[in-house]
């Protein structure tokens, strides 16, 4: 069984250069498979080297021996040029979506990204999956639910930004 963890390291080396880079906002399941392929490619040196970076780096690890199969550079990109992955499940909210109450209607979504729209009065904001992290903003607030924790408004807001990660 092989698990995936996303370290942060100390002081800089220059063979973190040779580290494939992935974008942040690319989903899991694809990171995962990167790292991967990418196994039994990568020496011993070369993935600490990244870990002791100070970047961002996401590692395959050997679930059974914990040895560092594989390394990439996770890279931050600008939420303004971000694709907008995140997606609509309704008509209706799921249970594992991102849903808000806007206008008397339940809006769910799914997916990750940033999506960002004017859910005007907006009186309720949830995320029912234990499988992501969804912030909604609105004014110079931000919330980011539990599973299944639900935030009523009594005074309707416009949620600007749904901004979703995965945890796998």
């Amino acid at each position: 069984m092989v698990l995936s963890a996303i370290l942060l390291g100390g002081p800089a080396s220059a063979s973190i250069a040779d580290v494939p880079a992935v974008s942040s906002w690319t989903p899991q399941v694809e990171i995962q498979q990167m790292l991967v392929d990418l196994s039994g490619t990568q020496s011993e040196n070369l993935i600490q080297d990244a870990i002791d970076s100070g970047n961002a780096v996401q590692i395959l690890v050997d679930s059974d021996t914990a040895d560092f199969l594989a390394v990439v550079k996770l890279e931050e990109i600008d939420e303004a040029v971000a694709p907008l992955a995140i997606s609509p499940v309704g008509p209706g909210c799921g249970t594992n979506a991102a849903c808000i109450r806007s206008n008397n209607a339940w809006l769910g979504y799914a997916g990750t990204g940033t999506k960002i729209q004017n859910w005007t009065n907006a009186t309720l904001i949830r995320d029912g999956s234990a499988l992501h992290r969804t912030t909604f903003s609105w004014g110079a607030h931000n919330l980011t639910p539990q599973p299944n924790v639900t935030f009523t408004f009594p005074t309707p807001v416009t949620v600007k930004k749904i901004y979703r990660v995965s945890l796998i």
